[in-house]
């Protein structure tokens, strides 16, 4: 199998759906289309994300600019590399650790 096979065209998460009390950390499966690749970027299968305060402020829509929905938090993350831009700086099958400065927004 190829690398760039073992990478799906459309992923899965889960993303907040309602910032209402009580509905928005009711999180529910979520399915997106990745923006498309460039030979800067890398694909990361996660192992371990977490979520912050900031992040419950989010899918709270507590920011002075308005969410939009569906949100997906999570921006703590530490996975292997699955598929490495010639220009990433990354190899295929290294560990990486993502921080919430990594462009999460």
């Amino acid at each position: 199998m190829s690398q760039a096979s073992q990478v799906p065209e459309q992923f899965s998460g889960y993303a907040a759906h309602d910032e209402k009390a009580g509905k928005a950390l009711e999180v529910k499966p979520y399915k997106y289309t990745p923006q498309k690749w460039n030979e800067a970027l890398i694909d990361l299968k996660v192992t371990h994300c977490s979520i912050c305060g900031s992040c419950l402020h989010t899918l709270q829509n507590q920011w002075p600019v308005p969410i939009n929905y569906p949100a997906i938090c999570g921006h703590e993350i530490v996975g292997t590399v699955a598929k490495a831009g010639k220009e990433s700086g990354h190899k295929v099958g290294s560990r990486v650790g993502i921080g919430g400065q990594a462009g999460a927004w």
